[in-house]
Protein backbone atom coordinates (compact mmCIF):
# COMPACT_ATOMS: atom_id res chain seq x y z
CA UNK A 1 0.00 0.00 0.00
CA UNK A 2 1.49 3.45 -0.73
CA UNK A 3 2.38 5.83 2.34
CA UNK A 4 1.51 8.94 3.34
CA UNK A 5 4.36 10.89 4.98
CA UNK A 6 4.04 14.26 7.28
CA UNK A 7 6.74 16.70 7.61
CA UNK A 8 6.97 20.29 8.29
CA UNK A 9 3.40 20.20 8.27
CA UNK A 10 3.50 18.98 4.46
CA UNK A 11 2.11 15.48 3.62
CA UNK A 12 4.28 13.91 0.97
CA UNK A 13 2.49 10.83 -1.19
CA UNK A 14 3.41 9.54 -4.44
CA UNK A 15 0.94 9.65 -7.49
CA UNK A 16 1.61 8.69 -11.31
CA UNK A 17 5.92 8.17 -10.55
CA UNK A 18 6.12 11.93 -8.94
CA UNK A 19 6.53 12.60 -5.34
CA UNK A 20 3.15 15.23 -4.37
CA UNK A 21 3.43 17.73 -1.60
CA UNK A 22 0.09 19.40 0.03
CA UNK A 23 0.00 21.28 3.25
CA UNK A 24 -1.56 18.88 5.89
CA UNK A 25 -5.31 19.45 6.24
CA UNK A 26 -8.10 16.43 7.89
CA UNK A 27 -9.44 16.84 5.31
CA UNK A 28 -6.70 15.96 2.79
CA UNK A 29 -5.44 13.05 5.14
CA UNK A 30 -8.99 11.45 5.09
CA UNK A 31 -8.99 11.87 1.54
CA UNK A 32 -5.61 10.31 0.34
CA UNK A 33 -6.41 7.31 3.25
CA UNK A 34 -10.26 6.50 1.02
CA UNK A 35 -8.09 7.08 -2.25
CA UNK A 36 -5.76 3.92 -0.87
CA UNK A 37 -3.23 5.12 0.70
CA UNK A 38 -1.57 3.69 3.74
CA UNK A 39 -1.06 6.98 6.93
CA UNK A 40 0.06 3.96 9.74
CA UNK A 41 3.57 6.16 10.00
CA UNK A 42 1.42 9.52 11.17
CA UNK A 43 -1.58 7.60 12.79
CA UNK A 44 0.71 6.09 15.04
CA UNK A 45 3.52 8.50 14.91
CA UNK A 46 6.02 6.04 13.05
CA UNK A 47 5.43 3.45 14.94
CA UNK A 48 5.70 4.08 18.62
CA UNK A 49 1.74 4.13 19.52
CA UNK A 50 -0.38 1.16 20.03
CA UNK A 51 -3.50 3.40 19.63
CA UNK A 52 -3.97 4.95 15.93
CA UNK A 53 -4.59 8.52 16.45
CA UNK A 54 -7.67 9.87 14.62
CA UNK A 55 -6.60 12.91 12.80
CA UNK A 56 -7.97 15.04 14.23
CA UNK A 57 -5.83 14.14 17.13
CA UNK A 58 -2.64 14.43 14.68
CA UNK A 59 -4.07 18.03 14.10
CA UNK A 60 -3.95 18.23 18.02
CA UNK A 61 -0.20 17.24 17.58
CA UNK A 62 0.64 19.33 15.16
CA UNK A 63 -0.65 21.94 16.48
CA UNK A 64 1.29 21.72 20.00
CA UNK A 65 4.29 21.16 17.78
CA UNK A 66 3.87 24.54 16.44
CA UNK A 67 3.60 26.24 19.96
CA UNK A 68 6.44 24.03 21.14
CA UNK A 69 4.38 22.29 23.04
CA UNK A 70 1.98 25.37 24.84
CA UNK A 71 -1.05 25.23 24.39
CA UNK A 72 -4.93 24.74 26.05
CA UNK A 73 -6.86 21.70 24.54
CA UNK A 74 -10.20 22.40 25.41
CA UNK A 75 -11.61 19.67 22.77
CA UNK A 76 -15.16 18.51 24.22
CA UNK A 77 -15.27 15.73 26.94
CA UNK A 78 -15.51 12.19 25.33
CA UNK A 79 -13.69 13.34 22.28
CA UNK A 80 -10.30 11.79 23.57
CA UNK A 81 -8.04 14.53 24.90
CA UNK A 82 -6.24 12.11 26.78
CA UNK A 83 -4.78 10.07 23.98
CA UNK A 84 -4.09 13.94 22.24
CA UNK A 85 -1.78 14.64 25.14
CA UNK A 86 -0.07 11.10 25.44
CA UNK A 87 0.69 11.69 21.96
CA UNK A 88 2.14 14.83 22.28
CA UNK A 89 4.20 13.56 25.24
CA UNK A 90 5.56 10.88 22.90
CA UNK A 91 5.89 13.34 19.99
CA UNK A 92 7.79 16.21 21.86
CA UNK A 93 10.22 13.41 23.20
CA UNK A 94 9.74 14.11 26.60
CA UNK A 95 12.29 12.55 28.91
CA UNK A 96 10.61 13.79 32.01
CA UNK A 97 6.69 14.58 32.23
CA UNK A 98 4.37 15.51 34.71
CA UNK A 99 0.83 14.80 34.59
CA UNK A 100 -1.43 16.73 37.41
CA UNK A 101 -5.05 15.38 37.31
CA UNK A 102 -8.37 15.40 39.72
CA UNK A 103 -7.81 12.13 41.95
CA UNK A 104 -10.07 9.94 40.30
CA UNK A 105 -8.67 9.42 36.95
CA UNK A 106 -5.41 8.72 38.13
CA UNK A 107 -4.85 5.22 37.49
CA UNK A 108 -7.55 6.01 34.06
CA UNK A 109 -3.99 8.00 33.06
CA UNK A 110 -1.63 5.76 33.99
CA UNK A 111 -3.38 2.77 32.26
CA UNK A 112 -3.97 5.02 28.84
CA UNK A 113 -0.39 5.56 29.03
CA UNK A 114 0.58 1.52 29.30
CA UNK A 115 -2.07 0.96 26.16
CA UNK A 116 -1.56 4.21 23.90
CA UNK A 117 2.32 3.62 23.83
CA UNK A 118 4.09 0.78 22.46
CA UNK A 119 6.71 0.96 24.52
CA UNK A 120 5.52 2.91 27.59
CA UNK A 121 7.55 4.80 30.19
CA UNK A 122 7.61 4.23 33.49
CA UNK A 123 4.88 5.69 35.11
CA UNK A 124 4.94 6.43 39.01
CA UNK A 125 1.49 7.02 40.75
CA UNK A 126 2.52 9.82 43.87
CA UNK A 127 -0.21 8.92 46.33
CA UNK A 128 -0.58 10.50 49.84
CA UNK A 129 0.54 13.61 51.57
CA UNK A 130 3.85 12.19 52.67
CA UNK A 131 6.68 9.71 51.46
CA UNK A 132 9.53 7.74 51.67
CA UNK A 133 12.90 6.89 50.78
CA UNK A 134 11.42 4.22 48.39
CA UNK A 135 9.00 7.07 46.96
CA UNK A 136 11.16 9.45 46.33
CA UNK A 137 13.52 6.79 44.05
CA UNK A 138 10.92 5.83 42.04
CA UNK A 139 10.06 9.44 41.40
CA UNK A 140 13.67 10.31 40.08
CA UNK A 141 13.82 7.32 38.15
CA UNK A 142 10.66 7.27 36.07
CA UNK A 143 10.30 9.42 33.13
CA UNK A 144 6.52 10.14 33.80
CA UNK A 145 4.41 10.92 36.72
CA UNK A 146 1.31 11.33 38.04
CA UNK A 147 -0.35 13.16 40.67
CA UNK A 148 -3.51 14.72 41.64
CA UNK A 149 -4.40 18.33 42.49
CA UNK A 150 -4.76 17.95 46.28
CA UNK A 151 -1.71 16.68 47.12
CA UNK A 152 0.21 18.49 44.58
CA UNK A 153 1.49 21.13 46.74
CA UNK A 154 2.51 18.45 49.77
CA UNK A 155 4.96 16.87 47.05
CA UNK A 156 6.36 20.52 45.48
CA UNK A 157 9.39 20.88 46.99
CA UNK A 158 10.96 17.52 46.14
CA UNK A 159 9.22 18.20 42.26
CA UNK A 160 11.13 21.81 42.25
CA UNK A 161 14.57 19.88 42.24
CA UNK A 162 14.00 19.16 38.58
CA UNK A 163 13.62 20.02 35.21
CA UNK A 164 10.45 18.75 33.37
CA UNK A 165 10.26 19.00 29.75
CA UNK A 166 6.24 18.57 29.94
CA UNK A 167 3.98 19.52 32.62
CA UNK A 168 -0.04 18.13 31.46
CA UNK A 169 -2.78 19.89 33.73
CA UNK A 170 -6.04 17.62 33.00
CA UNK A 171 -9.54 19.36 33.54
CA UNK A 172 -6.80 22.13 33.53
CA UNK A 173 -9.99 24.75 34.74
CA UNK A 174 -9.08 23.09 39.19
CA UNK A 175 -6.52 26.47 38.55
CA UNK A 176 -8.94 29.30 37.43
CA UNK A 177 -8.09 30.23 41.11
CA UNK A 178 -5.71 32.46 41.61
CA UNK A 179 -5.12 32.36 45.37
CA UNK A 180 -5.90 28.20 45.43
CA UNK A 181 -2.94 26.44 46.51
CA UNK A 182 -3.06 23.89 43.40
CA UNK A 183 -2.90 26.70 41.54
CA UNK A 184 0.39 28.61 43.29
CA UNK A 185 1.71 25.10 43.07
CA UNK A 186 1.25 25.08 39.31
CA UNK A 187 2.77 28.19 38.86
CA UNK A 188 5.94 27.04 40.87
CA UNK A 189 6.14 24.53 38.99
CA UNK A 190 5.96 26.50 35.76
CA UNK A 191 9.14 27.98 36.51
CA UNK A 192 11.03 24.57 36.29
CA UNK A 193 8.85 23.02 33.25
CA UNK A 194 9.96 23.85 29.71
CA UNK A 195 6.26 22.75 27.93
CA UNK A 196 2.79 23.17 29.33
CA UNK A 197 -0.74 21.12 27.79
CA UNK A 198 -3.79 22.54 29.71
CA UNK A 199 -6.74 19.81 29.30
CA UNK A 200 -10.39 21.21 29.99
CA UNK A 201 -13.76 20.88 28.25
CA UNK A 202 -14.99 23.52 29.98
CA UNK A 203 -11.27 26.56 30.39
CA UNK A 204 -13.99 29.18 31.04
CA UNK A 205 -16.92 27.48 33.34
CA UNK A 206 -18.26 30.93 35.14
CA UNK A 207 -17.04 33.80 34.02
CA UNK A 208 -14.12 35.31 31.57
CA UNK A 209 -11.39 35.41 34.22
CA UNK A 210 -11.82 32.08 35.17
CA UNK A 211 -9.68 31.46 31.79
CA UNK A 212 -6.51 33.63 32.78
CA UNK A 213 -4.67 31.46 35.14
CA UNK A 214 -5.16 28.33 32.43
CA UNK A 215 -3.80 30.50 29.09
CA UNK A 216 -1.08 32.39 31.25
CA UNK A 217 0.44 29.34 32.78
CA UNK A 218 0.51 27.87 28.96
CA UNK A 219 1.95 31.26 27.52
CA UNK A 220 2.62 34.60 29.09
CA UNK A 221 2.52 36.73 26.16
CA UNK A 222 -1.07 35.80 25.46
CA UNK A 223 -2.18 37.86 28.34
CA UNK A 224 1.10 39.58 29.58
CA UNK A 225 -1.35 41.44 32.61
CA UNK A 226 -3.81 40.32 34.31
CA UNK A 227 -4.95 43.94 35.21
CA UNK A 228 -5.06 44.20 31.38
CA UNK A 229 -7.12 41.30 30.90
CA UNK A 230 -9.52 42.28 33.76
CA UNK A 231 -10.05 46.23 32.56
CA UNK A 232 -11.16 44.43 28.97
CA UNK A 233 -12.67 41.35 29.57
CA UNK A 234 -13.91 41.66 33.05
CA UNK A 235 -14.73 45.92 33.13
CA UNK A 236 -12.34 45.79 36.28
CA UNK A 237 -15.14 44.35 38.28
CA UNK A 238 -13.44 42.66 41.15
CA UNK A 239 -15.89 40.86 43.94
CA UNK A 240 -15.17 40.59 47.82
CA UNK A 241 -13.08 37.44 46.94
CA UNK A 242 -10.81 39.21 44.60
CA UNK A 243 -12.18 37.45 41.42
CA UNK A 244 -13.52 39.25 38.60
CA UNK A 245 -16.64 38.86 38.83
CA UNK A 246 -18.22 40.72 35.17
CA UNK A 247 -18.34 39.05 31.75
CA UNK A 248 -17.18 41.65 29.32
CA UNK A 249 -16.08 41.22 25.47
CA UNK A 250 -16.77 37.42 25.28
CA UNK A 251 -16.48 37.16 21.33
CA UNK A 252 -12.97 39.24 21.19
CA UNK A 253 -11.74 37.07 23.85
CA UNK A 254 -13.02 33.64 21.67
CA UNK A 255 -11.50 35.92 18.68
CA UNK A 256 -8.17 36.27 20.67
CA UNK A 257 -7.99 32.80 21.99
CA UNK A 258 -8.05 31.46 18.52
CA UNK A 259 -6.11 33.88 16.85
CA UNK A 260 -3.24 33.37 19.17
CA UNK A 261 -3.11 29.58 18.89
CA UNK A 262 -3.25 29.24 22.46
CA UNK A 263 -6.48 27.34 22.65
CA UNK A 264 -7.28 24.39 20.33
CA UNK A 265 -11.01 23.23 20.44
CA UNK A 266 -13.46 20.74 18.59
CA UNK A 267 -16.86 19.66 19.76
CA UNK A 268 -18.59 16.24 19.66
CA UNK A 269 -20.40 17.45 16.77
CA UNK A 270 -16.98 18.45 14.58
CA UNK A 271 -15.59 15.16 14.83
CA UNK A 272 -18.28 12.70 15.32
CA UNK A 273 -17.86 11.10 11.59
CA UNK A 274 -14.14 10.04 12.76
CA UNK A 275 -15.49 8.42 16.33
CA UNK A 276 -16.80 5.29 16.90
CA UNK A 277 -20.83 4.85 17.71
CA UNK A 278 -20.25 3.63 21.58
CA UNK A 279 -16.89 4.29 23.24
CA UNK A 280 -16.36 2.12 26.33
CA UNK A 281 -13.90 3.54 29.04
CA UNK A 282 -13.06 1.81 32.29
CA UNK A 283 -12.37 4.22 35.62
CA UNK A 284 -10.61 2.17 37.82
CA UNK A 285 -11.08 4.05 41.57
CA UNK A 286 -8.06 3.61 43.87
CA UNK A 287 -9.82 1.93 47.04
CA UNK A 288 -9.61 -0.70 49.04
CA UNK A 289 -9.89 -2.37 52.53
CA UNK A 290 -8.82 -5.43 53.94
CA UNK A 291 -12.48 -6.76 54.12
CA UNK A 292 -12.55 -5.91 50.00
CA UNK A 293 -9.50 -8.04 49.39
CA UNK A 294 -10.58 -10.77 51.86
CA UNK A 295 -14.42 -10.74 50.21
CA UNK A 296 -12.55 -10.94 46.94
CA UNK A 297 -10.33 -14.11 47.97
CA UNK A 298 -13.47 -15.53 49.09
CA UNK A 299 -15.37 -15.25 45.87
CA UNK A 300 -11.96 -16.78 43.88
CA UNK A 301 -11.51 -19.73 45.91
CA UNK A 302 -14.77 -20.66 45.77
CA UNK A 303 -15.56 -20.21 41.57
CA UNK A 304 -11.98 -22.13 41.14
CA UNK A 305 -12.85 -25.30 43.71
CA UNK A 306 -16.54 -25.56 41.25
CA UNK A 307 -14.21 -26.89 38.44
CA UNK A 308 -13.29 -30.34 40.18
CA UNK A 309 -17.25 -30.87 41.34
CA UNK A 310 -19.81 -32.68 39.57
CA UNK A 311 -23.69 -33.17 40.19
CA UNK A 312 -25.46 -31.43 42.42
CA UNK A 313 -22.55 -30.00 44.46
CA UNK A 314 -21.64 -27.66 41.24
CA UNK A 315 -25.54 -25.88 41.80
CA UNK A 316 -24.68 -25.15 45.74
CA UNK A 317 -21.06 -24.39 45.26
CA UNK A 318 -22.66 -21.92 42.32
CA UNK A 319 -25.12 -20.17 44.39
CA UNK A 320 -22.91 -19.98 47.20
CA UNK A 321 -20.53 -18.25 44.79
CA UNK A 322 -22.74 -15.49 43.85
CA UNK A 323 -24.06 -14.55 48.10
CA UNK A 324 -19.91 -14.20 48.30
CA UNK A 325 -19.96 -12.02 44.91
CA UNK A 326 -23.34 -10.12 46.04
CA UNK A 327 -21.57 -9.69 49.22
CA UNK A 328 -18.18 -8.33 47.53
CA UNK A 329 -20.19 -5.77 45.11
CA UNK A 330 -21.59 -4.54 47.96
CA UNK A 331 -18.75 -3.29 50.13
CA UNK A 332 -17.18 -2.19 46.65
CA UNK A 333 -20.01 0.10 46.50
CA UNK A 334 -19.50 1.36 50.18
CA UNK A 335 -16.09 2.44 49.35
CA UNK A 336 -16.38 3.43 45.60
CA UNK A 337 -19.17 6.20 46.67
CA UNK A 338 -17.17 8.79 47.61
CA UNK A 339 -15.16 8.76 44.71
CA UNK A 340 -17.95 8.23 42.51
CA UNK A 341 -19.79 11.75 43.54
CA UNK A 342 -16.02 12.97 42.93
CA UNK A 343 -16.12 11.77 39.41
CA UNK A 344 -19.54 12.90 38.78
CA UNK A 345 -18.69 16.65 40.17
CA UNK A 346 -16.05 16.61 37.94
CA UNK A 347 -17.60 15.40 34.46
CA UNK A 348 -21.24 18.00 35.65
CA UNK A 349 -17.85 20.56 35.92
CA UNK A 350 -15.50 19.54 32.62
CA UNK A 351 -19.12 19.37 30.64
CA UNK A 352 -22.67 21.17 30.25
CA UNK A 353 -23.59 17.95 29.06
CA UNK A 354 -26.30 15.56 30.58
CA UNK A 355 -25.34 12.60 32.46
CA UNK A 356 -27.33 8.99 32.91
CA UNK A 357 -26.08 7.36 36.10
CA UNK A 358 -26.54 3.41 35.89
CA UNK A 359 -27.10 1.53 39.21
CA UNK A 360 -27.96 -1.79 40.93
CA UNK A 361 -28.66 -0.96 44.81
CA UNK A 362 -30.95 1.54 45.83
CA UNK A 363 -30.29 2.36 49.37
CA UNK A 364 -26.77 1.17 49.11
CA UNK A 365 -25.83 3.91 46.05
CA UNK A 366 -29.24 5.38 44.55
CA UNK A 367 -30.69 7.04 46.97
CA UNK A 368 -27.17 8.14 48.65
CA UNK A 369 -26.45 10.21 45.07
CA UNK A 370 -29.61 11.29 44.74
CA UNK A 371 -29.95 12.85 48.40
CA UNK A 372 -26.07 14.34 47.17
CA UNK A 373 -26.94 16.13 44.25
CA UNK A 374 -30.88 17.09 45.01
CA UNK A 375 -32.18 18.96 42.61
CA UNK A 376 -29.66 18.50 39.84
CA UNK A 377 -30.98 14.42 39.06
CA UNK A 378 -33.63 12.66 39.53
CA UNK A 379 -34.14 8.91 40.32
CA UNK A 380 -35.77 6.05 38.65
CA UNK A 381 -35.95 2.89 40.10
CA UNK A 382 -38.78 0.14 40.91
CA UNK A 383 -40.34 2.17 43.41
CA UNK A 384 -41.14 4.59 40.41
CA UNK A 385 -44.90 3.91 38.76
CA UNK A 386 -45.16 3.79 34.98
CA UNK A 387 -46.60 7.32 35.19
CA UNK A 388 -44.57 8.99 37.15
CA UNK A 389 -41.14 7.57 35.31
CA UNK A 390 -42.84 9.02 32.17
CA UNK A 391 -43.23 12.02 33.80
CA UNK A 392 -39.58 12.20 35.40
CA UNK A 393 -38.08 10.99 31.87
CA UNK A 394 -39.79 14.29 30.30
CA UNK A 395 -38.90 16.17 32.76
CA UNK A 396 -35.02 14.97 32.54
CA UNK A 397 -35.31 15.25 28.35
CA UNK A 398 -37.23 19.05 28.64
CA UNK A 399 -35.47 20.61 31.65
CA UNK A 400 -31.56 21.67 30.44
CA UNK A 401 -30.50 22.91 34.24
CA UNK A 402 -31.70 19.08 35.08
CA UNK A 403 -28.15 17.29 34.11
CA UNK A 404 -28.37 13.90 36.28
CA UNK A 405 -30.51 11.00 35.84
CA UNK A 406 -29.69 8.26 38.55
CA UNK A 407 -31.53 5.08 37.69
CA UNK A 408 -31.67 1.43 38.25
CA UNK A 409 -30.01 0.37 35.52
CA UNK A 410 -33.41 -2.23 34.73
CA UNK A 411 -35.64 0.65 35.38
CA UNK A 412 -33.95 2.92 32.90
CA UNK A 413 -32.42 -0.11 30.72
CA UNK A 414 -36.06 -1.20 29.38
CA UNK A 415 -39.14 0.64 28.97
CA UNK A 416 -37.53 4.10 28.02
CA UNK A 417 -37.02 6.55 25.23
CA UNK A 418 -36.23 9.93 24.21
CA UNK A 419 -32.63 9.90 26.06
CA UNK A 420 -31.11 9.58 23.05
CA UNK A 421 -32.44 13.38 22.24
CA UNK A 422 -30.57 14.98 24.97
CA UNK A 423 -27.97 12.33 26.49
CA UNK A 424 -25.08 10.62 24.76
CA UNK A 425 -23.05 9.75 28.55
CA UNK A 426 -23.70 7.07 30.92
CA UNK A 427 -21.54 6.20 33.79
CA UNK A 428 -22.13 2.65 34.97
CA UNK A 429 -21.18 2.92 38.99
CA UNK A 430 -22.65 -0.90 39.77
CA UNK A 431 -21.93 -3.82 37.41
CA UNK A 432 -25.06 -6.16 36.79
CA UNK A 433 -25.65 -9.26 36.98
CA UNK A 434 -26.20 -9.78 33.47
CA UNK A 435 -23.89 -8.07 30.91
CA UNK A 436 -27.29 -8.14 28.85
CA UNK A 437 -28.52 -5.48 30.50
CA UNK A 438 -25.49 -3.22 30.52
CA UNK A 439 -26.09 -3.35 26.37
CA UNK A 440 -29.93 -3.03 26.78
CA UNK A 441 -28.95 0.78 29.02
CA UNK A 442 -26.65 1.80 26.40
CA UNK A 443 -28.80 0.89 23.88
CA UNK A 444 -31.33 3.35 25.51
CA UNK A 445 -28.52 5.78 24.20
CA UNK A 446 -27.55 4.26 20.78
CA UNK A 447 -30.43 4.61 19.09
CA UNK A 448 -32.30 6.65 16.50
CA UNK A 449 -31.99 9.86 17.56
CA UNK A 450 -29.17 9.92 18.89
CA UNK A 451 -26.80 12.43 16.84
CA UNK A 452 -23.96 12.16 19.03
CA UNK A 453 -21.13 9.25 19.58
CA UNK A 454 -21.84 7.39 23.34
CA UNK A 455 -19.46 7.40 25.86
CA UNK A 456 -20.25 5.08 28.39
CA UNK A 457 -17.96 4.99 31.59
CA UNK A 458 -17.64 1.71 33.87
CA UNK A 459 -15.90 3.38 37.23
CA UNK A 460 -14.85 0.18 38.46
CA UNK A 461 -12.29 -0.26 42.04
CA UNK A 462 -8.66 -0.47 40.79
CA UNK A 463 -6.60 -3.78 40.45
CA UNK A 464 -9.75 -5.61 41.02
CA UNK A 465 -12.40 -8.48 40.34
CA UNK A 466 -14.78 -5.33 39.86
CA UNK A 467 -12.23 -3.56 37.06
CA UNK A 468 -11.45 -7.46 35.58
CA UNK A 469 -14.59 -7.76 35.12
CA UNK A 470 -15.46 -4.00 33.24
CA UNK A 471 -12.15 -4.93 30.91
CA UNK A 472 -13.53 -8.21 30.26
CA UNK A 473 -17.48 -6.39 29.57
CA UNK A 474 -15.78 -4.20 27.46
CA UNK A 475 -13.92 -6.42 25.33
CA UNK A 476 -16.68 -8.47 24.21
CA UNK A 477 -18.91 -5.16 23.43
CA UNK A 478 -19.67 -6.87 20.07
CA UNK A 479 -22.54 -8.46 22.12
CA UNK A 480 -24.31 -5.44 22.00
CA UNK A 481 -25.14 -6.17 19.01
CA UNK A 482 -25.57 -9.84 19.33
CA UNK A 483 -28.29 -8.63 22.44
CA UNK A 484 -30.33 -5.83 20.24
CA UNK A 485 -30.63 -8.85 17.45
CA UNK A 486 -32.16 -10.95 19.62
CA UNK A 487 -29.39 -13.65 19.73
CA UNK A 488 -27.90 -15.32 21.94
CA UNK A 489 -24.35 -14.90 22.75
CA UNK A 490 -23.63 -17.64 25.04
CA UNK A 491 -21.38 -15.53 27.73
CA UNK A 492 -23.68 -12.86 28.91
CA UNK A 493 -26.04 -14.65 31.26
CA UNK A 494 -24.03 -13.97 34.24
CA UNK A 495 -21.14 -12.39 35.76
CA UNK A 496 -20.15 -15.55 37.21
CA UNK A 497 -19.42 -17.07 33.49
CA UNK A 498 -17.00 -13.76 33.19
CA UNK A 499 -14.59 -14.85 36.14
CA UNK A 500 -12.88 -17.38 33.87
CA UNK A 501 -9.39 -16.95 33.42
CA UNK A 502 -9.18 -13.99 35.63
CA UNK A 503 -6.37 -13.74 37.30
CA UNK A 504 -6.06 -12.08 41.06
Amino acid sequence: MKQIKLCNNHLYYKKNGKTWKVEYTEKVLESLCHSGYDASSITTLGGRLKVPLYSFQVTAVLHAMNRNWNMLLADDMGVGKTNSAIACMVASASKKTLIVVPANVKYQWERAINTVIKKPPHTYVCTGKTFDGAALLYLHHSPCVIINYQILNDWLDVFMEYKWDLMILDEAHKIKKSKSICTRACKFLREVTKSVICLSGTPLTDRTSDIWNVVHIVDTQVFPSEFAFQQRYCNGVIDERGRASVSANTMDLHQKLVDSGVMLRRTKAEVQKQLPKVTIDVVPLDVNTSTLSGLEAEVMTQYKAISKMQGGAVGRATFQVRTSMEHYLQEAIRLKIPMIINWIEDFLEESDEKLVVSVVHREKCGNILKKHFGERAILIDGGVSSKHKDELITEFITNPDLKLLIGNILSVGTGTDGLQKVCSNVAIVELPWSPAELWQLISRLDRNGQKQPVNAYILAVYNSIDEVLARVLDKKKNILNEVLNGESSGVSDSLLHLLKGVKI
